[in-house]
């Protein structure tokens, strides 16, 4: 039972990857997919590829990466919310133990390090040394 719930937690996650793309008049799959097997995705270089990736439940919310920023979403699929915008890419992100923050990887500064944030959003910063 435990397999099969999160695996409706993952269809979820696509399914509000898909509706909630910024670039609602872009393929949501690859830039052109017309060259591929049907049902494989390929990213293009404009970062229109659309699977959400590296999924996290913590409690009743769900943070994950899609085309290099950070979503959170409800286990329910409500309240979806943006939680960074940047040109770097944000990825992996985990839920500390309490939940009040977030650790991911970010190239920011131009290497993939780690950088922190509130769970509730607010500005990203790297960790305390």
């Amino acid at each position: 039972m435990h397999a099969l719930r999160l695996s409706l937690r993952s269809a979820l996650i696509f399914i509000l990857a898909a509706v909630l793309s910024p670039s609602m008049g872009q393929p949501l799959l690859g830039a052109d997919l017309g060259d591929t097997l049907p049902g494989v995705a390929t990213p293009s270089p404009d970062r229109s590829f659309g699977f959400a990736q590296d999924p996290h439940v913590h409690g009743s919310r769900v943070v994950f990466s899609l085309r290099g920023d950070l979503w959170t979403v409800g286990t329910d699929g409500s309240d979806p919310r943006q939680l960074t915008r940047h040109e770097a890419r944000d990825t992996g992100p985990r839920c500390s133990p309490d939940g009040r923050w977030i650790a991911f990887t970010s190239t920011r500064m131009g290497n993939a390090d780690v950088w922190v944030m509130p769970a509730v959003g607010g500005e990203p910063r790297p960790p305390p040394r």
